[in-house]
């Protein structure tokens, strides 16, 4: 049985937990009009996904975004749904959630939403954001790692909180 920090949970066929979720701003690059609701980061070839995988040490990362539509480059732009994005976060519970750039975080205020407090939410700048140095990956990763650390020793392998 994979640890608590790999584990996702899925009932009927839908993910209802997961170790890590990432809120970030559109999706880019797809044929798709609309963004699913979710889906998994690549996190071998997506610039995004790679330096989630260094930040958080696992290789599920499940991300949300904060526009609906699919946009057909980086350089465009998405129009925010809080509505959407609130719709999102009470379906899925997480030990860590991560709010990264500043689209998503303005989107995420405008929900009414708040994450329960077995969840630690961060802010935090986009992973694709080119201003990252070595020493703020390096300081993130460890208090990101350590932080699910805590959280999955709470719990025994049932899956129960001890």
């Amino acid at each position: 049985m994979p640890s608590r920090r790999e584990r996702i949970v899925v009932d009927e066929g839908r993910v209802k937990h997961v170790p890590v979720l990432v809120v970030l701003e559109v999706m880019w690059g797809s044929p798709r009009r609309e963004a699913p609701d979710f889906f998994w980061i690549n996190t071998v070839c997506n610039k995004s996904g790679r330096l989630l995988r260094r930040l958080v040490g696992t290789r599920y990362v499940y991300v949300t975004n904060a526009c609906r539509e699919c946009v057909p480059s980086a350089s465009h732009r998405g129009t925010r749904d809080a509505v959407r994005l609130e719709r999102n976060l009470r379906g899925v519970s997480s030990d860590l959630l991560l709010i990264c750039g500043k689209v998503a975080q303005a989107t995420y205020e405008e929900t009414d939403w708040d994450p329960p407090a077995s969840t630690k939410a961060y802010y935090m700048k986009h992973p694709a954001s080119r201003n990252w140095t070595n020493e703020e990956i390096e300081e993130t990763a460890a208090q990101l790692q350590k932080d699910l650390d805590d959280v999955c020793q709470r719990f025994e392998p049932s899956g129960r909180e001890t």
